[in-house]
């Protein structure tokens, strides 16, 4: 396995972590975020979270696709980790993904 395979399965190894996180206590109360801000712990407390129009953090980015595919993922999705690395294509964003010409996945449901 080399550096960037292993740092990619670093990065989707922490974005599931945080994920699960976030799912299991979804939507935060104002107080709870505004103390975050406050203690310096949040930036969305990750690169791909930011605060939605309600209390909860949303996902926006990255994702991934695979070039022998029309279909862009969440990282942690289980169609996504059997994509090769050397086939993976990364979006910063859904409008990245649609503007390359994918559709969202069917499993893991992304926007």
């Amino acid at each position: 396995m080399s550096y960037n395979d292993g740092m990619k399965r670093l990065i989707i190894f922490v974005a599931l972590l945080i994920a699960v996180l976030l799912l299991s206590g979804c939507c935060y109360s104002q107080y709870e975020l505004d103390d975050a801000y406050n203690e310096g712990y949040a930036q969305g407390y990750s690169e791909g979270y930011i605060q939605g129009n309600s209390d909860c953090l949303v996902y926006d980015g990255p994702y991934v696709g695979s070039v022998n595919s029309d279909v862009y993922h969440y990282p942690w999705c289980i169609a996504a980790q059997n994509i090769l690395p050397e086939n993976e294509v990364w979006f910063s964003s859904v409008e990245e993904a649609q503007a390359a010409g994918y559709r969202p996945c069917q499993i893991c449901n992304p926007p």
